[in-house]
């Protein structure tokens, strides 16, 4: 019973700081959210700071790192041998992974709202989840690209990689008003292909210019 009322502030907590932003959520406004009382808040927390800590702790990083851990499993699954495998098997695994539309919405809106005005939770999601990641990502590209290729050049592509999936996400409402046409399956395969190609002749640009 204990775990499943923590939970449920959890929830509500992540849903209110993503809707509102930190400052603007206070804990009377969780607990009624969470229909419990104000001193389970307390009891399991300890502040309303360390709730929000445990929100990124708990539910965003861990979202996060199902992502990565999916990702990696595919990539030692498939063993990719070319640039454009990788960034086809990444974008497909972060557009197309099964997370219901309120999950999303939730997931980014939280990220969007700590990088606005970042407290301890961005040093938490840097050092549990970006750093690491990045890491291994470009150690997992760097075989197919060119040595001259400097780290800088190799961070901002792959944070290139991640602005297209994320804002197509975001335009998963506007984007089907456009192109006349459901996001389907259909749709979100069409994504992966544009997002791989678009990305990889980006790069592939970019190798050329600095190792010339």
């Amino acid at each position: 019973m204990e775990n499943i009322t923590r939970e449920r502030i959890l929830i509500a907590a992540e849903k209110l700081f993503a809707a509102k932003g930190y400052d603007a959520v206070t804990i009377r406004e969780v607990t009624s959210k969470a229909r419990c009382n104000l001193s389970l808040v307390y009891y399991y927390f300890g502040s309303k700071k360390k709730l929000y800590l445990e929100v990124f702790r708990s539910r965003w990083v861990q979202r996060a790192l199902e992502l990565h851990r999916a990702f990696f499993g595919v990539i030692e699954k498939q063993k990719p041998q070319s640039l454009e495998e990788i960034i086809h098997i990444l974008t497909e695994i972060y557009l197309e992974r099964k997370m219901d539309a309120e999950n999303i919405q939730v997931h980014l809106q939280l990220i969007a709202r700590e990088l606005q005005k970042p407290t301890e939770a961005l040093d938490l999601v840097f050092h549990e989840v970006m750093k690491p990641f990045f890491s291994k990502l470009e150690e997992l590209i760097r075989p197919f690209i060119d040595p001259r290729v400097s780290h800088d050049n190799v961070v901002l592509s792959l944070f290139s990689i991640f602005a297209q999936i994320i804002h197509f996400i975001h335009s998963r409402h506007v984007l089907p008003k456009i192109m006349e046409r459901p996001f389907d399956a259909t749709m979100k395969k069409l994504l992966v292909e544009h997002i791989t190609n678009f990305s990889l002749y980006g790069m592939n640009a970019l190798m050329v210019k600095e190792s010339s």
